[in-house]
């Protein structure tokens, strides 16, 4: 049988594992003063990142929107973002598909994919209620 003391600290916690609830966490009582930045989106996503005060002079006038991808500037205004890029924010499959393929191998490849789906409805209506 195990025993608990009353001395045993906050359950859940380890030694060494930080302040009590309610105080901030030791990493950040010795860190270097900060800065809040909001960055908003032309979609009106709020961003909000942490800079040091030190790093003032070169926290860039753009963040990447989390949300959408688009460009989100500094600021409470909206209207200050740029207008959100159009396309897509990643190469989609099909992109890089092309880049990989001729024209002719393209038509080539749907030839062969299409026969074979006609092949695999045949055999289905052949043989109804079989699996492959």
């Amino acid at each position: 049988m195990r025993s608990i003391h009353s001395s045993s600290g906050p359950v859940g916690h380890r030694v060494g594992a930080g302040g009590r609830p309610g105080e901030p966490p030791r990493a950040l009582a010795n860190s270097a003063p900060r800065v809040e930045i909001l960055f908003v989106c032309s979609r009106k996503h709020e961003t909000v990142c942490n800079f040091a005060e030190s790093a003032a002079k070169v926290i860039p006038a753009t963040w990447p929107c989390p949300n959408c991808g688009a460009s989100a500037s500094r600021g409470n205004d909206p209207g200050q973002a740029p207008p959100p890029e159009h396309g897509p924010r990643h190469a989609e499959h099909l992109m890089r598909v092309k880049d990989r393929r001729s024209p002719e191998q393209a038509a080539e490849i749907l030839q062969w994919a299409t026969e074979r789906l006609h092949e695999a409805r045949r055999r289905d209506q052949a043989h109804p209620g079989h699996f492959s």
